[in-house]
């Protein structure tokens, strides 16, 4: 396929040119030209991606604890978060943008900044409403046996609801980490 396409047969198969369709040659010589500067744009990524993701993972997990231990103040605070998921990026980014014009003078650090946000609420809606799910839904016998304990809320969180909690983390970071690159 490689040799095909190097010997331009693809072209006149699909009935395009080599502008279209850029040889394999010409595509490893414009990347080995632009190699310095794929490196700082894939380092900027990375770090935007992990900051916003432990940011707005760590955001959305003790909101969704606080949600779990006081229900009626914690729905409110989900109902925002889940509005927050529902915003599409493309409309949140450029008011976020907007927001951090006065962070600082450089172009570069407001739209670090802007990036990290717009990735820490991605990741903070999906966080929150995945853990708030683990934190509450619990098996009846567990939550009976609690009970029949006496158990104190925060005895609880640590032994019942924290680690119930877990697989429903490992499902928002499965949707989160892809959704902080992009």
């Amino acid at each position: 396929l490689l040799a095909l396409w190097q010997g331009e047969v693809l072209h006149m198969v699909f009935h395009t040119d080599s502008y279209t369709l850029p040889l394999p040659t010409k595509i490893g010589s414009i990347l080995t030209d632009n190699l310095n500067k794929i490196g700082e744009n894939t380092i900027a990524t990375v770090s935007v991606a992990s900051i916003g993701l432990v940011l707005g993972s760590l955001l959305g997990y003790i909101t969704a604890v606080l949600a779990a231990c006081f229900p009626k103040l914690g729905r409110g605070g989900l109902s925002i978060i889940g509005a927050f998921a529902s915003l599409p990026v493309v409309a949140m980014a450029p008011v976020i943008n907007n927001w951090t014009k006065d962070v600082s003078n450089e172009a570069s650090v407001r739209s670090m900044v802007a990036k990290v946000i717009v990735v820490m609420l991605i990741s903070a809606a999906n966080m929150s409403l995945n853990a708030y799910r683990g934190l509450t839904e619990l098996e009846p016998y567990a939550s009976d046996l609690m009970a029949t304990y006496a158990a104190k809320k925060s005895v609880v969180l640590v032994k019942l609801r924290l680690p119930n909690s877990v697989p429903y983390i490992f499902v928002a970071l499965k949707v989160a980490v892809p959704a902080s690159i992009m």
